[in-house]
């Protein structure tokens, strides 16, 4: 009992662990507002971003699905690739997008559907904004924003249909009909296109709905980026007649994220992490203007794009520099949480407002690093501060100087170069403040880990006849409190120097751990012997197989013959005792081990691929097969007859789904209800009789995937997940 309870309290930190040292938040509490400036070069700014849409799909057919988008890239715009960071999901991408932050971890725990901290957004920081779409993207700026700055008008959640027969254009449309209706009224001429720093945002979420139900190279998803287009080209003309074409509107069109040809999104894939990035309008760059030497510092430009006998530059920025970018733009105070560098070469600004726009956030990262300072200056024993740390300090405060230097003899392109260097420098010390303890922790982490390892090996590979002699009660007490005194000295260290408890209780798990390994050291010497070492390499090998196995499905295979193996050395064991070998158990689970190892050789099963007859063939081998073996069951005439009724009501229902999706309709509520009762009438039946090879099958698509998750899951957990 005692070794169970302790395996709870290991594993509990284990699991905990993860959480505290690769999702801490990145959200500072208390950062100052930054700087705005009077005479920006636009004064709205219009953001259109098309849910799950990648460049792949984008740039697909030489840009010709985007009559609109396309003239305007070749006549006006500047176009890049924004590079999205994992998870690729909605909420973290618009996150980035509007506030150049990658959105606190905890998010996931609530289905990335609400803020587990409040951050600051440019929606927040312009003057006023006004923003349609879905509810699970719009209201997540409007929460902790000053009270009537974010004005939202969103769909309800039921309209987001995952449903074959869904008409997905239908979001979009209700999207480019609000603001229609907002553009075409008289006060909002008067009273808001009038003004200055405007951001209008349309959330257009059909073309992830679209790529989720019918997949991203479908008809109904160029139907849907068709819709897309127009919507726009109609809004830009509407903004550009109301304002009487005064030049002074800038326009964003790009994504939070992409998609798989599978349809799901993310993970790391590239056709996840890279969208697409169009820009014009006032205080943007066309890209002809550009040229090879807008090259900058990070060497942005890595490709160009050949279109109608012009190779247009393509630039490569990260997602979370388009907040800052929009900022600049219109002269706003970078979002206080922004991680995010400004691009400052797709500009077509002066140089000295470049410089303002270059310190500007210059100045915002180097708020969020100054709070790292001071709460590691707060630690007292400061000579124990890293070496690193106080050369991040020395060079900061030399560009802070320069920078100001520079500014003073207005010398405002090396103001731009310093500001660049700063930011980039405040970035990664910044960086290295979120690790702060991460090494210390994988130390210990990693101690406590072999520490258990070993503790398991011994209570695993001791008999009587292997029990050694304890050690001695004083060796014992000596070791107790050496280990103690250095616990406590690890205690008075940490409390001096601030260290959050969670990450003092992971310094004191190992020195426990191993302080009773090393009292009890005896009873370990028969571990170091050839075949426990062979045991416990075994076992390493297949762990880490498992775990790559998650990358690479194809290592299963091995694992499931291995697991023959096993079985087989077992019953060898148990002829030893003098039973006879069960040779057809054996064969039984050899050949089933075997079949099952083919399927992690074979590619996916995707709509365009998948076989519906042979779908169809294994449904009613399958029901064959349990009726089969519910007749030579031990079960009850009644139960019998009962069971295999319901067998041929879950076949019937399963080829009903299957026809329904194959002529695009959805599965109606009755017959997944169905399923469930199916699942519970044969787990309640199965117990009694363990002869019972009947298995609940949930209704799904022809990808294999259930009809109930692709609505309420797709991928991630809930809708909010998906988009």
């Amino acid at each position: 009992m005692k070794l169970f309870l302790l395996a709870i309290a290991i594993h509990v930190i284990f699991l905990l662990s993860i959480f505290y040292i690769h999702f801490q938040s990145p959200i500072l509490q208390g950062l100052p507002v930054g700087r705005e400036h009077d005479r920006p070069p636009a004064d709205r700014l219009v953001l259109f971003v098309a849910d799950g849409l990648r460049t792949e799909s984008f740039l697909k057919h030489n840009l010709n699905r985007t009559r609109f988008l396309r003239e305007v890239l070749l006549t006006q715009g500047v176009f890049g690739i924004s590079n999205t960071r994992v998870p690729t999901e909605s909420r973290p991408g618009h996150a980035a997008l509007l506030g150049g932050v990658h959105e606190d971890p905890s998010a996931v725990f609530k289905g990335w559907k609400e803020n587990p901290v409040e951050f600051d957004s440019v929606l927040n920081r312009s003057r006023v904004s006004y923003c349609w779409g879905s509810p699970d993207i719009i209201d997540m700026f409007s929460r902790g924003a000053v009270p009537g700055r974010v004005h939202t008008d969103t769909y309800a959640s039921g309209d987001e249909i995952f449903a074959q027969s869904a008409n997905t254009s239908l979001l979009d449309v209700w999207v480019f009909d609000r603001v229609r209706q907002f553009l075409a009224a008289e006060s909002t001429k008067r009273d808001v296109l009038s003004t200055t720093k405007v951001i209008i945002f349309l959330h257009l979420l059909g073309l992830d709905t679209a790529g989720h139900v019918h997949k991203p190279y479908s008809e109904l998803f160029t139907e849907n980026l068709l819709t897309v287009d127009q919507g726009i080209a109609s809004i830009v003309e509407l903004i550009e007649q109301s304002t009487g074409h005064d030049g002074r509107t800038a326009y964003v069109f790009t994504s939070d994220h992409g998609m798989t040809d599978k349809g799901s999104h993310g993970s790391g894939n590239p056709f996840e992490t890279e969208t697409p990035f169009l820009a014009w309008g006032a205080g943007l760059r066309h890209w002809n203007r550009t040229g090879i030497e807008a090259v900058d510092l990070r060497q942005n430009i890595v490709s160009f794009l050949e279109l109608d006998g012009n190779s247009i530059p393509v630039h490569q920025i990260n997602q979370a520099d388009v907040a800052p970018l929009m900022s600049a733009i219109l002269g706003i105070a970078v979002p206080k949480n922004n991680l995010g560098t400004l691009p400052h070469h797709l500009l077509n600004v002066s140089e000295e407002y470049a410089a303002w726009a270059m310190s500007n956030n210059a100045d915002q990262l180097l708020e969020q690093y100054l709070h790292w300072q001071r709460e590691a200056e707060r630690k007292t024993l400061q000579s124990l501060a890293p070496t690193e740390q106080k050369n991040f300090k020395t060079m900061i405060e030399n560009f802070v100087a320069q920078i100001e230097s520079s500014t003073e003899a207005n010398e405002f392109v090396k103001v731009q170069k310093l500001c660049h260097m700063l930011m980039h420098l405040s970035l990664e010390a910044i960086r290295y403040f979120q690790r702060y303890h991460q090494p210390e922790l994988f130390v210990a982490l990693t101690l406590t880990m072999l520490g258990w390892l070993l503790l398991l090996a011994k209570e695993t590979f001791t008999t009587p006849s292997l029990a050694t002699h304890t050690s001695s009660v004083g060796y014992s007490q000596l070791v107790a409190l050496m280990a103690v005194l250095v616990a406590a000295c690890v205690v008075v260290l940490n409390i001096a120097q601030r260290t959050p408890p969670v990450t003092l209780l992971y310094f004191l798990v190992p020195i426990a751990l191993w302080g009773y390994i090393a009292a009890h050291w005896r009873e370990y010497t028969h571990l170091v012997r050839l075949k426990t070492v062979i045991y416990c390499l075994g076992f390493v090998i297949v762990v880490e197989t498992l775990v790559l196995a998650f990358m690479d499905r194809r290592l299963l295979a091995p694992l499931l013959w291995l697991h023959c193996v096993l079985v087989g050395a077992c019953l060898y064991r148990v002829k030893q005792s003098g039973t006879q070998f069960p040779w057809p158990i054996f064969w039984r689970w050899f050949i089933c081990n075997t079949l099952l190892a083919g399927f992690p050789l074979i590619p996916n099963v995707d709509r365009d691929n998948s076989n519906v007859y042979l779908l169809i063939l294994s449904i009613i081998a399958w029901t064959v097969t349990n009726i089969v073996i519910l007749k030579r069951g031990t079960l009850s005439s009644f139960l019998t007859v009962a069971n295999i009724l319901l067998q041929l009501l879950q076949a019937f229902n399963l080829l009903y789904i299957i026809s329904a999706i194959e002529s695009s309709q959805s599965v109606p509520q009755w017959s997944r209800t169905s399923c469930w009762v199916f699942s519970g009438t044969f787990r309640a039946t199965a117990g009694d009789s363990h002869r019972t090879m009947v298995e609940p099958i949930c209704s799904f698509d022809s990808t294999g995937t259930s009809d109930t998750a692709a609505r309420e899951h797709h991928d991630c957990g809930s809708y909010a997940g998906v988009i």
